[in-house]
């Protein structure tokens, strides 16, 4: 099995209208969790074309795992993690994951972090030390 037909079509129009090719992987992603495709993340991972780092972001600033953490996408999450994805990002903007979870009332990705563990949940130290380090660059 994979994504379905429209989905892929979807995401791939997407990805062409946004991305050069080198960044279609990576943009396709980011569109998979957004939706909250776990067979297109599954996909895309196995295909071994993304990147997981905190460097892969798109316009916002945001990591694929940041974003299905803000649209309440916790096997989106549980499939990230386990391909090696940082929960502890913190966006441009100061805000983290489980924050994201949080705005939106997402148990399901609250507890998915909770029980992951080695989640830092203290947001103001994430915000502060993320604004101190960017008063250095």
């Amino acid at each position: 099995m994979g994504c379905s037909k429209n989905v892929c079509a979807d995401l791939l129009w997407r990805a062409g209208a946004k991305a050069h090719i080198g960044q279609v992987h990576n943009y396709l992603l980011h569109l998979a969790c957004w939706r909250g495709d776990s067979k297109c993340i599954k996909q895309l991972l196995a295909a071994g074309f993304v990147d997981l780092g905190n460097t892969n972001t798109d316009e916002n600033g945001s990591t694929p795992a940041f974003i299905a953490g803000r649209y309440g996408h916790a096997e989106a999450l549980r499939l990230l993690s386990e391909a090696g994805a940082d929960l502890n990002f913190i966006s441009y903007y100061g805000s983290s994951i489980p924050l994201e979870a949080a705005k939106i009332g997402s148990v399901e990705c609250l507890s998915f972090l909770i029980e992951k563990g080695g989640i830092n949940f203290d947001i103001q130290a994430q915000v502060k030390e993320k604004r101190s380090f960017a008063q250095h660059y």
